[in-house]
């Protein structure tokens, strides 16, 4: 029997404008426009850790992206995706939703002694998922379902 690898989605295969940062939903529209504008073909427009609440993902900064739904419902109904990057690693902040049920389900890398690992990242200290567990990997599983559906709090609960 023959194995045959499925095509990627037909926007994967296109032109996708990524940089680091842009910093607002009105900078993503204002993009969108020009690339319009110039009647440059765009399928997806990548957003970095600048979209997040205090670079806790699973959020939107309340400040600069006070309506991400209607961004997104606008760049989807133009034909195009956002992508907002989602790093492995979680910011360990208390009151921080993602960090308290990993931690108090015990869902990150542990050191030897049965601690949750930390180092240094781009929100600060942070620990990372352990994905061989189980539990844990459903639970980003649904964390990151959930925010592709925009079915998140839309700034989460930092």
């Amino acid at each position: 029997m023959e194995m045959v690898a499925p095509l990627p989605q037909m926007f994967a295969l296109g032109y996708h404008q990524s940089r680091y940062s842009y910093m607002s939903q009105d900078e993503i529209l204002e993009i969108n426009r020009k690339f319009e504008e110039n009647k440059i073909p765009v399928d997806a427009i990548w957003l970095d850790i600048d979209y997040t609440n205090r670079k806790t993902y699973f959020t939107w900064n309340p400040e600069t992206f006070s309506n991400p739904n209607r961004m997104l419902d606008y760049l989807n109904g133009r034909g195009r995706k956002a992508v907002a990057i989602i790093d492995p690693h979680i910011k360990r902040e208390d009151g921080y939703f993602v960090f308290d049920e990993c931690e108090s389900n015990g869902y990150f890398v542990k050191n030897q002694n049965g601690s949750s690992f930390q180092a240094p990242c781009w929100p600060g200290v942070s620990s990372w998922i352990d994905f061989f567990n189980p539990d844990a990997l459903y639970y980003y599983s649904t964390l990151i379902s959930d925010f592709a559906q925009k079915k998140t709090s839309t700034f989460g609960t930092t």
